[in-house]
């Protein structure tokens, strides 16, 4: 059954630069060593030794960026696998531009036995948050999800209300039969026109259980970087300018 979910994010209007009063704020209580507090961590799940975690924006403004370094530990809390090693490569784990209110999955291979997966502990730095941000809506519809030569296709059909995106985090989460969280599948897209609807096919480098169920799809519009405030790297997307049409 197809799941059409619509979403709160963050608006790109337009190219303009954030000043003043909007300007990124930087967090100092997440610098190098890293911080536990930015977003909570709902749950996480396990599929062939990939881990996936849902995270969430408990608080009251946009987190416009931040790097998560995502733990495995076992049952006496001994570090079994971290995203660290993809963290440095520019894989994985940023989180940007994500609304109050919304989750945001991050995920990476562990390369250990699943079976010693007792925990998932999630970090952060290189925080910083935006204010007043400009809401909007973009319709996200689930509308099948089939097996693959490299493993799992997720289909959705996209349509931004009113503004185009540019660039945007599209996000599909997967359940088990049994109704339990399994999976995030994530991408980076480009060029959504106002109003319009396109269809994504969405993948996952893992095969998935028979009867496995997409749960809910988002998207995230990025906002442009700004370079007097913005923690910058090849993480950090810029627009291309497609506003007018894909």
């Amino acid at each position: 059954m197809a799941l059409a979910l619509t979403a709160l994010v963050a608006s790109l209007a337009g190219c303009a630069q954030l000043t003043g009063a909007d300007a990124d704020v930087a967090d100092p209580a997440a610098g190098t060593t890293g911080s536990t507090e930015v977003l909570a961590t709902q749950e996480w799940g396990e599929l062939d030794g990939l881990v996936s975690v849902l995270v969430r924006n408990d608080g009251d403004r946009t987190l416009r960026r931040a790097t998560a370094v995502v733990t495995a530990v076992d049952e006496r809390g001994v570090t079994l696998a971290s995203s660290a090693v993809q963290s440095a490569r520019g894989d994985c784990c940023t989180v940007l531009d994500l609304p109050p209110g919304t989750t945001y999955g991050l995920y990476f291979d562990t390369q250990v036995d699943p079976a010693a997966i007792a925990d998932v502990e999630v970090r952060y730095r290189d925080v910083s948050w935006a204010n007043d941000e400009t809401i909007s809506s973009v319709t996200a519809e689930s509308v099948g999800i089939r097996g693959s030569a490299e493993g799992t296709v997720v289909l959705a059909d996209v349509t931004p209300a009113g503004t185009a995106v540019d660039v945007a985090t599209v996000q599909a989460t997967l359940a088990r039969p049994d109704g339990t969280f399994l999976a995030v599948v994530s991408g980076r897209w480009h060029c959504f026109p106002a109003d319009q609807v396109q269809r994504i096919e969405m993948e996952l480098l893992h095969p998935v259980p028979a009867g496995t169920t997409v749960t809910g799809v988002q998207v995230l519009p990025i906002r442009p970087p700004n370079a007097a405030t913005d923690y910058v790297d090849e993480a950090t997307p810029v627009a291309e300018g497609c506003a007018d049409g894909p």
